[in-house]
């Protein structure tokens, strides 16, 4: 009995190294961008452009209303999928290049166009970067 709690105990020493191991890996710039872009573009798909707004920078928001930002978005309605082209960085900022289909109410075929974006980072975190 004594040796399977003894058992028991470094299985669950054992886990617990494995998850806080897991919490300290480090990410590249670009597989944390690439992660965040991604997240933006699949809230831009769903149409929650609240969620979008989110990865806006603190100063963007700070100035910008999110009714004064959906309209800047409003064309991603229209869009059908998109995915992550490539995710470039460079010390502080990181330039993403997203391909997105899409449809307009005018034009009744598929569309395939290239949209690009940059990052940056603020005191440890990415935001969209927003003029």
């Amino acid at each position: 009995m004594q040796k399977n709690i003894g058992v028991v105990s470094l299985l669950f020493a054992t886990l617990i190294v494995a998850g806080c191991a897991g919490q300290f890996k480090s990410s590249t710039p670009e597989e944390t961008v690439g992660r965040l872009a991604q997240e933006r573009l699949d809230a831009l798909l769903a149409k929650d452009l609240e969620k979008a707004y989110e990865f806006t920078s603190p100063a963007y928001r700070s100035s910008v209303s999110l009714a004064r930002y959906k309209p800047h978005v409003a064309g991603a309605a229209g869009w059908k999928s998109g995915k992550i082209d490539s995710v470039s960085c460079e010390e502080q900022l990181c330039d993403v290049r997203y391909i997105v289909t899409y449809r307009t109410a005018f034009i009744k075929t598929d569309l395939t166009t290239q949209i690009n974006e940059r990052w940056i980072n603020i005191d440890g975190n990415w935001w969209l970067y927003q003029k």
